[in-house]
C-alpha cells in the first residue's frame, strides 16, 4: 500500500570498479554495438569515453545502454550471460 520510490543505480560503481568497467567494455564493444544495429558505435564510443569524466549524466546513459544489451542477450537472445 505504500507509494512506488525510485531504484537508483550507484552510477559511481561504473566508474570505479574494473568489473564494471569489463562489462562495458564487453556490451559495448565496437563489433557488438556493430552487430546489434541499434545505435552508431562510434556515438557509443564517445559515450564510453566521456563516462570517464564521472559526470552523472553520461554514467547513466553508459548504464542504461549496458542494462539494455545485458536484457537482449538474455531474454531476446537466450544468450547464457554467466
Amino acid at each position: 500500500k505504500r507509494s512506488k520510490n525510485p531504484l537508483y543505480l550507484p552510477l559511481e560503481y561504473f566508474h570505479e570498479h574494473s568489473e564494471i568497467r569489463e562489462l562495458i567494455r564487453w556490451t559495448l564493444d565496437p563489433e557488438r554495438v556493430v552487430k546489434r544495429g541499434w545505435f552508431d558505435p562510434a556515438f557509443v564510443r564517445w559515450l564510453v569515453d566521456r563516462m570517464e569524466t564521472g559526470e552523472f549524466l553520461y554514467l547513466k546513459q553508459v548504464a542504461s545502454l549496458v542494462i539494455r544489451d545485458l536484457w537482449r542477450a538474455f531474454f531476446i537472445d537466450s544468450q547464457r550471460l554467466w
